[in-house]
């Protein structure tokens, strides 16, 4: 049965894999030796594992045919070793660390350079392949095991083999030397284990008592006895001396894969087959622990040099380290990119599709509608409204493109739908299939138009001609074949490949035909007569694409070899090579203007390369936890949250650095807009690294239940000794514990710091992390928190809520004022008021509203609201100063907010007293506003380690009410406001991202970001329809604010920005709470009114300016259930009214017709000439009433 099943994969992965070439990994290489690294992980099951001499590095091998190196303290990786052309079964450090040996199926051990990556040579010499390696305690010997059944010594330097020791009936499966090196164990599957001499290769004697095969084997650390694990299920521990086997551990229930010995020998390691590891104490042979989480075979464990940590390997694609008191899982050794490899530039070049990713030219974000869709062979329909794709399901989807919203599939085919597309004029789908034949559809309705049958196997790749009266479509059967697109009659085959035919395209008068093969060419074909004009031949690997330039003078070919080539149309020859990618790019595109091209990768990226230059522009990562990463050559990025994402960081002399260590550096918020011409900002020059200066190397003492110092031990490593920042339970206690006279030279520092018990938790594991940054300040260490619990406390006392809520929309120069921000933050602090006092209790409750706009209730225990002034501002963060650890702190800010001018640039929030935003004086600056440095310093002081801030400030405002109100985030606002949220841990929302707007809409009667807060708080985003959780919350206004900001003809995405993994409540509402969130109801828009005499056809009484005037009048109330005026022509979603009228002496009778897209409203009206104004109010209370209906 288990052949059955593996046969029809093994053939798919040669059908769609095809010629795989491994290359370097991701650039950009921004300095001397500073490399980007994309975390893939293992595609495959990890067949072994191991810890390096020092315990700081972790090497994986892999049934992907690599090997991986990771950081042990981080999870990230570092490096893979590519190269094997199968399966590597056996990994294994050289006694220095330095090198990093590995066996393969492809019947080869290979050495490697740890440092670099590179192969230094090959072991070869086995017929079959490579199971086991090891080297020898010196470093000089190498021993291999293999299929052959035969156990092979090398000389490590030489390559030479030195000695066979034969004498196994069966594979061996695992080698291993004594620690003195004098003797070699061997296990194998004819269920014995053998004792060598290594000198000799004489059998020293044979260990006898499995029941089945033995399959792993290890020496104890002293070098008295061995542990072998067999397919019997079981372990069993020996005397060396004797053979005579000590005891056996009993208990899996499923072969035994891999053994070890803690360092001191005392406990046992075990993990198998049956998903678990399991620890055993050597000496009694009890169970200690079992270590469940991995969904699959358990392959290899290893102990970390210090027995402090355990390691596993599994079929399940992870490596899983695991603290060996408590059974905990510390880090898994996964990758986190993954996308489709397929990509597509919409027809105006403003989308990108990138697999299941939607980019957004515009404003250079993902878009992340089809996160969870599987878009293979993904295109644009012709007005880029909708997205076609293929998939395993045996059916195409079609995809709206705004909403991300599942339209219809097409079902039909009998396997796999492995390719797409939309005819010119989007009325019909082609879709080819591994059922041999491809399919013509109605797009509007999913209906089967025609089948077109004809090739002998799978159909991989189709097109249409630029007419839309011809098919042509691509065949694993090596052929590719022209239809009659009405009758389905085939017209003609190109025959000439020697391999599967991958991609097909039409030049754009349709009068040529490019085929891509795996015989690793491509060809261009006169469509009329199927003659074979020319062959493009250049790539190494497979063509898997082919497309043609807009001007059809070019043709784009992406290949296994890893590149993507450009080659000239008419002559064949080869223009350029892009290069770049390390692994095969399967899918190539033109832009529409044909100036950029864009290639998908196996490695999980897409990348923008210059098509006259050749040169490399962006890279697009997208990654498994709804993240994104957009890279440049010169290290400028731009990525979710301002940098913190899991799969992506930077390596130095194989440290991995976090993406957002150089973010004050490199950090360019809407890169790829930029890029693309879509944002007009310039990009900010970034220097090269000649050399990176690493952080010095840390180890930090916790404090413990006897002492409150912490104790800080920093060795330099070249770089120097900077600052070094502590955070407890995320709240930095020191921006700099080094003291006021620092030495950046120093060798070595050992710093004492004290903690606050106010931050602590007591009686509860508390963290502690420290940054060390080099000696510059441009880089720091990773700063892993460090558990520990703090002694309990008498009494807990339960959380209370301080929140700071400031809002201002009249300032000291009216020209500045603003609409809603005021009556925002009114409203904001009585739903925090409502939902918290819920929540923690009245008395628990602590609430400062900053606003120039009434309180919603007059009561004695209503909010009691004051100016915002600098001084207001500052004392209520004073009063917040009382919380504790456990508290929580809000802060929500509306108005304005600007960059100072010049160098090093800072965000102010501005206070009432502001009379301009030109903040050129500092003195100007201290009278006007808050920067964005003393908001960090105030939130510092305030022990809440549970902090939450809303902006929604701006950068331009109006003067009067106007249906959209303007607040602006430019790029250096978002890295300023991003420095807050890095040096205070908190849950940030900011209004828009950069270079976006911020949209207050009368409409709403109140500000877009304001609005979708409080429907979430009403109930829309509150978790088990009664607490407000933050990040909850947050996610709903990040996916509500696009919508209502396109209702009113704009764009907004807010931007979210918060710490990893952790959120909390902040209220609690009933059914009878939710009434009292000021949600204000949606109002309708009515667009400028026209009036006409029906006898003039003229305006001749000006009931149109009265009707607009009180329009006008009715708008600018903030509450109230009234129309919203418009002064435009157009907008999405508003009303337009028109109507005539008939004067009789003083009476007019007015007909009023009012439309909104198809939908039409009339009614009559009567009223006197000389009461224009009554006239009017009584058209809008009966427009009002008709709206709601």
């Amino acid at each position: 049965m288990k052949i059955q099943h593996i046969i029809p994969l093994l053939f798919c992965s040669l059908i769609f894999y095809g010629s795989v070439s491994a290359a370097a990994p991701l650039k950009p290489h921004v300095g001397n030796g500073l490399r980007l690294q994309i975390q893939l992980g293992h595609s495959g099951g990890v067949d072994s594992v191991a810890f390096s001499p020092d315990g700081r590095r972790i090497l994986t091998g892999s049934n992907d045919h690599t090997a991986k190196l990771w950081d042990a303290r981080t999870g990230q990786e570092i490096r893979a070793f590519l190269g094997h052309s199968h399966n590597v079964n056996s990994v294994a450090f050289s006694p220095d660390g330095r090198r990093v040996l590995t066996g393969s199926s492809d019947h080869t051990a290979r050495l490697w350079d740890t440092g670099t990556g590179q192969e230094i040579r090959a072991f070869q010499g086995h017929p079959s392949g490579v199971t086991s390696v090891a080297f020898s305690p010196d470093g000089r010997l190498i021993l291999t095991g293999g299929g052959d059944n035969t156990v092979k010594l090398w000389d490590t330097e030489t390559g030479q083999e030195v000695r066979a020791f034969q004498g196994h009936s069966g594979w061996v499966h695992c080698v291993a030397f004594s620690p003195d090196g004098r003797s070699v164990l061997t296990v194998s599957l004819d269920e014995t284990a053998r004792l060598w001499d290594t000198g000799t290769g004489r059998e020293i004697r044979t260990f006898l008592g499995h029941s089945d095969g033995v399959i792993s084997a290890a020496f104890s650390p002293d070098g008295g006895r061995i542990l072998t694990g067999s397919l019997d299920q079981t372990a069993k521990l020996w005397d060396v001396e004797t053979g005579r086997e000590i005891r056996s551990f009993s208990g899996h229930s499923s072969g035994v894969k891999g053994v070890a010995f803690s360092p001191d020998g005392r406990r046992v390691l075990t993990g198998s087959w049956d998903h678990t590891a399991k620890l055993w104490d050597a000496e009694t042979g009890r169970e200690i622990r079992v270590f469940q989480g991995h969904s699959n075979n358990v392959n290899s464990v290893a102990f970390s040099p210090d027995g402090r940590q355990l390691l596993t390997g599994s079929d399940d694609h992870t490596a899983k380290l695991l603290d060996a008191e408590t059974g905990r899982e510390i880090l898994a050794l996964q990758g986190h990119s993954g996308s489709a490899s397929s990509v597509a530039f919409s027809p105006d070049g403003g989308r990108l599709l990138h697999g299941g990713n939607l980019w957004d030219a515009e404003t250079g974000r993902e878009i992340s509608a089809f996160r969870h869709a599987w878009l293979d062979g993904a295109t644009f329909s012709p007005d880029g409204q909708q997205i076609l794709s293929g998939n395993w399901e045996n059916t195409a989807k079609l995809w709206d493109t705004e909403t991300g919203r599942e339209i219809r599939a097409f079902q039909g085919h009998s396997a796999y739908v492995l390719c797409a597309v939309f005819s010119p004029d989007g009325r019909r789908v082609l879709t080819g299939s591994s059922d041999q034949s491809a399919k013509l559809w109605e797009t509007g309705t999913g209906r089967e138009i025609r089948a077109f049958r004809g090739h002998a196997s799978a159909v991989d790749s189709v097109a249409f001609s630029p007419d839309g009266r011809r098919v042509l479509t691509g065949s694993l059967d090596n052929d590719a074949k022209l239809w009659d697109a009405e009758t389905g009659q085939e017209i003609r085959t190109f025959r000439g490949h020697s391999k599967y035919v991958n991609s097909v395209a039409f030049s754009p008068d349709g009068r040529r035909v490019l085929t891509g093969s795996s015989d690793n060419t491509a060809k261009l074909w006169d469509a009329e007569t199927g003659q074979e004009i020319r062959t493009f031949q250049g790539h190494s690997g497979w063509v898997h694409s082919v497309a043609f330039s807009p001007d059809g003078r070019r043709v784009l070919t992406g290949s296994g070899d890893t590149t993507a080539k450009l080659w000239d149309a008419e002559t064949g020859r080869e223009i350029r090579a892009f290069r770049g990618h390390s692994y095969l790019v399967e899918k190539v595109a033109f832009s529409p203007d044909g100036r950029l091209v864009m290639t998908g990768s196996w490695d999980t990226t897409a990348k923008l390369w210059d098509a006259e230059t050749g040169r490399e522009l962006a890279t697009l990562v997208s990654f498994t936890d709804g993240t994104w990463a957009v890279v440049d050559q010169e290290g400028r990025f731009d990525a979710s949250s301002g940098g913190e994402v899991k799969g992506l960081h930077w390596v130095y002399k194989d440290e991995p650095i976090a993406l957002s260590q150089f973010k004050e550096r490199y950090y360019e918020p809407a890169l790829l807009a930029k890029i693309m011409g879509f944002n007009r900002e310039p990009l900010r020059k970034v220097d090269s690294f000649a050399s990176v200066a690493l952080f010095p190397e840390m180890k930090v003492d916790p404090p413990s239940e006897h002492s409150s110092i912490a104790t800080i031990h920093l060795k330099n490593r070249g770089g120097g000794i900077g600052r070094v920042r502590v955070l407890v339970n995320g709240k930095e206690i020191a921006a700099d514990a080094r003291g006021p006279k620092p030495d950046p030279a120093a060798g070595s520092l050992e710093l004492p710091v004290e903690i606050p018990e106010s931050l602590l938790k007591p009686g509860e594991e508390n963290s502690i992390e420290v940054l060390a940054w080099n000696g510059e300040g441009y880089l720091s260490s990773r700063g892993n928190p460090i558990r520990f619990r703090a002694p309990p406390a008498v009494k807990i006392e339960p959380p209370t809520l301080y929140a700071i809520v400031a809002g201002v929309s009249r300032y000291a120069n009216p020209v500045m004022n603003l609409t809603f921000s005021g009556k925002d933050a009114s409203d904001m602090a009585q739903a925090l008021s409502v939902s918290a006092r819920r929540l923690f209790g009245a008395e628990k409750v602590h609430i400062s509203l900053l606003s120039d706009y009434p309180s919603h209730s007059q009561s004695e225990d209503a909010l009691k609201s004051l100016p915002l002034t600098r001084e207001n501002l500052e004392n209520a963060f004073r009063q917040a100063h009382k919380a504790k650890a456990g508290d929580v702190l809000v802060i929500y800010l509306a108005g304005h907010g600007v960059m100072s001018p010049g160098e090093g640039s800072d965000y102010y929030y501005l206070t009432s007293e502001a009379r301009t935003t030109d903040l050129s004086d500092p003195v100007v600056r201290r009278q006007s506003g808050v920067s964005s440095s003393e908001l960090t310093e105030w939130i510092k002081l305030i022990p809440a380690l549970k902090q939450v801030m809303v902006m929604d400030t701006c950068a331009a405002g109006g003067a009067v009410a106007k249906l959209v109100e303007k607040r602006s985030l430019s790029s250096d606002q978002v890295r300023s406001l991003d420095r807050l949220k890095d040096r205070t841990g908190f849950h940030v929302l900011m209004g828009a991202a950069a270079d976006k707007q911020s949209l207050e809409a009368t409409q709403y009667g109140q500000g877009l970001l304001t609005w979708a807060i409080l429907q979430g708080m009403k109930g829309a985003a509150l978790r088990d329809d009664q607490f407000v959780d933050v990040q909850k919350l947050f996610q709903h206004v990040a996916d509500e604010v696009p919508r209502l900001a396109r209702s009113v003809g704009g764009i907004q995405k807010p931007l979210i920005a918060s710490p990893s993994g952790s959120s909390f409540d902040i209220g609690q509402l009933t059914a009878t709470d939710k009434s009292l969130i000021p949600l204000a109801t949606v109002k309708p828009m009515i667009l400028k009114a026209s009036f006409q005499d029906e006898v003039d056809y003229d305006d001749t009484i000006s009931l149109g300016k009265e009707v607009n005037s009180q329009l006008r009048e009715q708008s600018a109330r903030l509450r109230g259930d009234h129309l919203v005026y418009v002064d435009a022509d157009e907008l999405p979603g508003a009303w337009r009214m028109s109507g005539r009228y008939a004067l009789d002496g003083a009476t007019v009778t007015v007909k009023v017709v009012m439309r909104e897209g198809k939908v039409r409203k009339d009614f009559n009206i009567i009223g006197k000439a000389d009461d224009l104004p009554g006239l009017a109010v009584a058209i809008l209370d009966r427009a009002q009433g008709l709206l709601r209906e």
